[in-house]
């Protein structure tokens, strides 16, 4: 199986599981899906770093949707965000270097898909009972894809770098 199509099934299952499963099933399922990730996807160390920051960045976004109340979540952090999307977005952070790296030479679709997918992702997390959207829904939702429309592309770009020159 190719590097990028592990990449892909591993993070569709570990959604399902953080979603479904609350902080120690997604605990569990990140950390192996992180092991697996280093064993058969990784393509160069300078990729962690990259998640890192990629993961900063959403996780401050999330924080940010939380603080406006945007967002709201049943149980959280001091992020204000619970543990489970917290490892959701190191999960979601490898995709960028792997099943979503051919997205790096088209930046405009990809804030295009990021405004679109993004906050669609949030409304299933919402209909399966995980997190409250703010109403009005379709108000939060342009927010949130404003946001994605900006994030998504700037970590396909942060990946290409982090996998051409190491983030020099």
């Amino acid at each position: 199986m190719k590097p990028a199509t592990i990449n892909f099934v591993i993070f569709q299952l570990g959604w399902f599981a953080c979603v479904l499963g609350g902080d120690l099933v997604a605990l569990l399922c990140v950390l192996a899906a992180l092991a697996i990730h280093h064993r058969y996807v990784l393509s160069t160390p300078f990729e962690y770093l990259s998640i890192v920051l990629i993961s900063a960045a959403g996780i401050a976004w999330d924080s940010l949707l939380v603080a406006a109340n945007i967002l709201v979540f049943p149980q959280s952090t001091a992020t204000g965000l619970p543990l489970w999307l917290i490892l959701l977005w190191l999960l979601f952070a490898t995709t960028f270097h792997h099943c979503f790296a051919w997205m790096q030479k088209y930046l405009l679709p990809s804030a295009l898909a990021g405004a679109v997918f993004g906050p669609l992702s949030y409304l299933a997390g919402s209909r399966l009972g995980e997190a409250e959207i703010a109403e009005p829904v379709m108000q939060s939702l342009l927010i949130m894809a404003l946001g994605w429309a900006v994030i998504f592309p700037a970590g396909l770009i942060l990946a290409q770098k982090a996998g051409q020159k190491g983030l020099a």
